[in-house]
């Protein structure tokens, strides 16, 4: 039991990679990532993100004495999240960019996924639209640490 009064857990942990995912509420979750840069400086980068019902992501990244330090993150573009090959309109695109997205670190390398959640703001006949054009966006980790 949280501090809410409601159910935490953990959703995923892997001590090789300095992870943890913990759902804090039914509707967020904190994943956490320790990043070694030598053995005796690593950051903590901690992406917290809320859906209500749009999911949208906080990252924020903290030294080894728990000072908060600038996260890098780039400025995204709609074409980040789009598949090369689409058929979209310069109307269309405009509809999508990038308002709320959610983050989560990969589990299968060193990079931070971006998923672009603003078509979910749209009915859902709209958003079917948008669903096969759509993808992650990736970055490397080592790219939003100073």
């Amino acid at each position: 039991t949280n501090n809410l009064n409601g159910k935490s857990h953990i959703l995923a942990y892997n001590e090789q990679q300095h992870y943890v995912k913990v759902a804090t509420t039914t509707n967020s979750t904190l994943a956490i990532k320790i990043i070694p840069i030598s053995p005796t400086e690593y950051f903590t980068v901690i992406i917290h993100t809320v859906c209500a019902p749009i999911c949208s992501s906080h990252i924020t990244t903290y030294n080894q004495n728990w000072e908060k330090i600038e996260t890098k993150l780039p400025s995204f573009k709609t074409s980040d999240f789009l598949i090369m090959k689409h058929n979209l309109s310069a109307e269309e695109l405009e509809i999508i960019n990038p308002i709320f997205f959610s983050a989560d670190f990969s589990t299968t390398s060193e990079t931070i996924e971006f998923t672009n959640q603003t078509h979910k703001t749209l009915p859902l006949k709209q958003q079917e639209h948008y669903l096969p054009f759509l993808q992650t966006y990736m970055i490397p980790l080592a790219s939003i640490l100073p």
